[in-house]
Order: structure tokens, then C-alpha cells, then sequence
């Protein structure tokens, strides 16, 4: 079988950020199944030449290559609908979604564009063909255990969580450390900084917890009432439109590792 990942091949498209959740959880499982497995770094080459030349240089690969499947993850407005729609000519398409739940708008205008595509919540695919979608597919997530495996360290933190910064998150670590649990906080915007895909996984391998919190709104009444003296995170709140809960990948990389 002959397959195309088109993704980005570092997190966000940043290579400081390290390799992408596509590259290390679709692309390396896959190329270890088929071995005749390609990765368009969509990113890299659209900031290099452009949206245009991006599309068509896609294209012109799949059409040389022929592959049986391609696979896409999206991020924002690199792609043309046009020239995704020409791949149907010579392939078959799926495109992974993994925000469909508060991605709405973004999420249904590429639907129809692709031969199917993935949910991670089962309840969406009856929506979906409610609305007309017919090729919508649950796809829960997974982890690859070639990466997230235990490692039978010793446990070095009480408590951690690796993520992004924010608001809710950094609120709720602070109610935690004030009721003396300690916490150790890595990822972009705490102190311990960005961790690479080794590091994370020695964390959750020597933590006796690991926190899988949402950046999703938060109704709690007390993170409400504290966001009335901070001005930029209430902003943040009132403007997010992460307005629902969702399945994430991180319970399952946890378990992958033997983690609790």
C-alpha cells in the first residue's frame, strides 16, 4: 500500500517545537506497516514558495506517485479546495480532524472535500450525517507504542503536566501547590520550557500523576471569579471558541507509558 502523510513534520510548523504529533503517531506507524509511505511537509514548503506553489507541487506528486491513500492533517488556510478536490482524480483522500467539536465552521467546509474524514466523538457522526455527511469516520485516538512505552524509571515528581500554558491551566496548578501538591509544569510558557518528545516521555514515566488538563472554557464558578482581576485572561475567555470538551491525545500517550 502507498501512502502520502500530508502534515506538518515539526509541532506547529516550528522546528524548535520538535517533531509534529502527525510525524511521530501517523507517519512512523505507518511507514513501519507499508514501507512505501512518503510525508509532505506542507508547512515547510509553504512558507518557502507560497500557498499556490505548495498545492501544486502536491499534486504534481500525487499525480507522479500514485498512491493508494493520502492523508491529510490540516492547520488554518494553507490549502486550496480546488486542487484538493483534482487528488480525488487520481488517489483517495482522508483528512484527520481533530477539533470538529468547537472547529465547526472549519471543520464542515472541508468535509465535503475529501473521500472521508475523522471524529474522534462517536456522537458527531450521526450530526454529520444529519447534516448531509455521509464519509465521516470515528477515529478515537491512539498513541504508537514504539515511542510512548514504560521505561521502569524511578518516580522523580508527584504530580505533572506537560502542555501548553494557560490560564485555566496555570490557575488550576496554583490551587493544587496551595493545598501543597507539588506540580512540575513543562511545555511552552511555564518556566521548565519546551521539552523534546524523549523528555516529555521520561516525565510521565517518572511522575506518580500525570494532569491531562483541557484548554478548553472552564465554567467553574471559582476560575470565573478569579478571572474578574485579570483583565487579558478574561479576554481570552470571553474570545476563545473552545467552547466544549473533547477526547485528547494525552490520556492515551500516558497509558501507552504505564503512567497514571
Amino acid at each position: 500500500m502507498k501512502v502520502i502523510v500530508v502534515a506538518m513534520l515539526y509541532g506547529y510548523g516550528m522546528q524548535e517545537r520538535g517533531y509534529s504529533y502527525e510525524y511521530y503517531n501517523f507517519y512512523q506507524p505507518l511507514k513501519e506497516m507499508y514501507g512505501d509511505v512518503q510525508m509532505f511537509d506542507f508547512m515547510t514548503v509553504f512558507k518557502q514558495k507560497g500557498k499556490q506553489s505548495m498545492n501544486q507541487e502536491l499534486l504534481d506528486l500525487v499525480k507522479q506517485y500514485r498512491p493508494d491513500l493520502v492523508m491529510f492533517s490540516l492547520y488554518t488556510n494553507q490549502f486550496i479546495p480546488e486542487m484538493v478536490d483534482d487528488l480525488r482524480k487520481y488517489t483517495k483522500t482522508i483528512c484527520f480532524f481533530y477539533d470538529d467539536g468547537w472547529r465547526v465552521e472549519f471543520s464542515r467546509f472541508w468535509a465535503r472535500h475529501f473521500d472521508w474524514f475523522t471524529t474522534a466523538d462517536s456522537h458527531m457522526v450521526q450530526e454529520y450525517r444529519y447534516l448531509g455527511y455521509d464519509n465521516a469516520i470515528h477515529f478515537p485516538y491512539a498513541c504508537n507504542p514504539a515511542i510512548y512505552r514504560k521505561l521502569n524509571l524511578p518516580k522523580k515528581y508527584d504530580v505533572s503536566f506537560v502542555g501548553l500554558a494557560h490560564p485555566y491551566r496555570k490557575w488550576f496548578i496554583r490551587k493544587l501547590e496551595k493545598a501543597n501538591v507539588r506540580v512540575y509544569a513543562a511545555g511552552a510558557g511555564w518556566p521548565a520550557g519546551q521539552l523534546a518528545q524523549e523528555e516529555m516521555i521520561r516525565v510521565i514515566n517518572q511522575s506518580k500523576i500525570n494532569l491531562n488538563l483541557s484548554n478548553s472554557k472552564s465554567w467553574d464558578v471559582r476560575y470565573l471569579l478569579s478571572l474578574l482581576s485579570s483583565p487579558g485572561s478574561l479576554y481570552l475567555w470571553l474570545r476563545s471558541p473552545k467552547n466544549v470538551e473533547q477526547m485528547k491525545a494525552r490520556p492515551f500517550e500516558i497509558n501507552g507509558c504505564g503512567g497514571f
